[in-house]
């Protein structure tokens, strides 16, 4: 989300410190949703497993980078809507909230509403199925512990 919402590569993004502390935020609100989740991970690990990954791509531009420069709908709902299911209140988690938000602006703003919008660790959408939410759950905890944090990744 904060390569979105910069224009900016991995590379650009490891080199600006605005950018490593907003995500070092994150960082911190995701570690707290995935203990909720049933997920134990350490900040120096996931931290360094991020760092790790935006080296190794420094060129790329995140998908969600590439959605919004293509006019598409971003992920965001699965990606910071998967932290924000884990807020005990609207206060809690405010960086992640607040891209989030922003990213769901631009999304709006182009047509792409979904209706869904997180709130103290509720999904608010009454057109969901309990199917889809089914499916939800069937994610491995391991797996959205991961992508909450790794915004630039399709699994």
């Amino acid at each position: 989300t904060t390569s979105a919402l910069t224009g900016m590569s991995n590379g650009e993004m490891r080199k600006n410190l605005h950018t490593l502390d907003i995500m070092k935020r994150i960082c911190k609100e995701t570690i707290v949703a995935a203990g909720r989740a049933g997920v134990q991970i350490e900040f120096d690990e996931l931290w360094a497993m991020h760092m790790d990954n935006i080296e190794r791509t420094a060129a790329n531009k995140t998908s969600m980078l590439q959605d919004l420069q293509a006019a598409r709908k971003t992920e965001i709902d699965t990606i910071s809507g998967g932290v924000l299911k884990y807020a005990q209140d609207g206060e809690e988690f405010p960086y992640t909230r607040a891209v989030y938000a922003l990213v769901k602006a631009i999304d709006a703003s182009r047509g792409y509403c979904s209706g869904k919008r997180w709130v103290t660790g509720k999904l608010l959408d009454h057109n969901i199925s309990e199917d889809k939410e089914r499916r939800w759950v069937k994610i491995s905890k391991i797996h959205r512990a991961h992508c909450f944090f790794m915004q630039y990744r399709h699994f």
